[in-house]
């Protein structure tokens, strides 16, 4: 008599047995390596696969044959007590063989994921600013309400992935794009720049910090606090530092502050015949190391404890001193060979032997009235006199421009 298709149940995996026909093996101890076998031919998951395996678990009930259990649970991938569970009653009195299957929502068909796909992805085309995976989902409500099937998972999946992916290639993007300078010598090209530190900075009592840096070794050369910065505090802080070093820049770089656009400063630069760089307007990655260095500072000073009131501008010199002296003999850079930016110095050539500041001067200015000649938008005038003070740096062979990301420069570079 030929035997009816063992029915499935909904839910989980049952196979009914046959009344009156034993399916069982008729010989219990049947050697493992044949199940196995029927194992290893079948279609991985197949249901007649894992019910030859419940049936020689069951033939195997209260029988001493730990290590054939185990060698059983190595060859399936799976634990004691999952097989152990592939044997358990089917909890309806009946002898049934529950066959384990994998738990969680069904996944939608392909279509659906296509579908979800191009709709995340048109949605995103189309936006001028990126929103977030739930915003998306919200925005493809009308579509769903027109009989699309969207589910929101694999919406706000999708959203978020695409999302990724774009903001990662803008960033490689910006980073392959981005002007890179290494400074071959110090006291060549310096930064400044004034930041807030504490209190509103609308009072009078708030309190900023400007600062200097030497772009060849990171070496923070002043770090003075005081109110509200002005064109002559600039001028004290640089007529400072050059009686400490006994000399200034031939290039300084800065914003476009009212600070570093005075008449005051600009004739203290004009004067010693030191080169004036600003930015391009709202563009602050042009001065990029004395930004850095600003946080720098900052994370410091919240490292060292409580800060002190507003308008205590003495305490905050004092604090600012300790952080100087700390960023400049004390942390290792990895940037600067695993040196202090005192050490990095030492180790690097002087230009004065080999450059004249009064033709460096006159050479960077003539670059700048050729540059700037006949160009009437004031943004491309400035870029243009940017780019001929750089050129003119790299000419005299004190600064090399790279595209990407930079690389540590060398201890040894010398000036050619």
């Amino acid at each position: 008599m030929s035997q009816k298709p063992l029915p499935v149940s909904r839910g989980c995996l049952v196979e009914r047995t046959t009344p009156g026909v034993d399916r069982s093996h008729s010989d219990p101890l049947r050697s493992l390596v044949d199940v196995l076998a029927v194992v290893a031919n079948a279609t991985p998951g197949a249901p007649a696969a894992r019910a030859e395996v419940v049936r020689w678990l069951r033939a195997q009930a209260g029988k001493h044959c730990q290590a054939a259990r185990e060698a059983l649970a190595k060859a399936l991938g799976v634990t004691l007590r999952t097989l152990r569970n592939y044997a358990r009653p089917a909890g309806d009195g009946s002898d049934a063989v529950v066959l384990p299957q994998k738990r969680g929502r069904k996944p939608a068909a392909p279509e659906v994921r296509y579908g979800a796909y191009l709709a995340v992805q048109r949605l995103l085309r189309e936006a001028t600013v990126l929103p977030s995976p739930r915003e998306v989902d919200a925005l493809l409500e009308a579509e769903r309400k027109q009989g699309r099937v969207l589910p929101s998972g694999l919406v706000r999946r999708y959203a978020g992935a695409i999302t990724r992916a774009r903001r990662k290639a803008h960033a490689n993007a910006q980073a392959a794009a981005r002007l890179q300078v290494t400074v071959f010598a110090p006291n060549v090209l310096w930064s400044a720049d004034a930041t807030h530190l504490d209190g509103n900075p609308q009072r009078e009592s708030a309190v900023y910090a400007e600062t200097v840096v030497d772009v060849a070794t990171s070496e923070t050369l002043d770090l003075s606090a005081g109110g509200s910065p002005t064109s002559h505090d600039v001028v004290e802080s640089l007529e400072r530092i050059r009686r400490e070093r006994g000399t200034l820049p031939l290039v300084l770089v800065t914003d476009n502050g009212p600070e570093n656009c005075g008449d005051d400063l600009e004739e203290y630069l004009r004067e010693h015949e030191v080169v004036h760089i600003r930015n391009l307007p709202h563009t602050p990655q042009h001065n990029p190391h004395v930004e850095r260095k600003h946080r720098t500072v900052k994370e410091t000073l919240e490292a060292g404890g409580a800060l002190p009131d507003d308008g205590d501008r003495g305490s905050w010199q004092q604090r600012l001193h300790s952080v100087q002296r700390e960023l400049n003999e004390v942390r290792r850079m990895r940037s600067r060979g695993w040196l202090t930016p005192r050490a990095y110095h030492a180790r690097l050539p002087s230009w004065y032997p080999v450059v004249d500041r009064g033709t460096f001067y006159a050479t960077a200015c003539a670059a700048v009235a050729r540059a700037v000649e006949g160009i009437e938008d004031p943004r491309a005038r400035r870029m243009a006199a940017r780019n001929a003070q750089l050129d003119t740096l790299e000419a005299f062979h004190l600064i090399r421009r790279t595209r990407g990301r930079a690389r540590p420069p060398a201890p040894k570079t010398e000036i050619n």
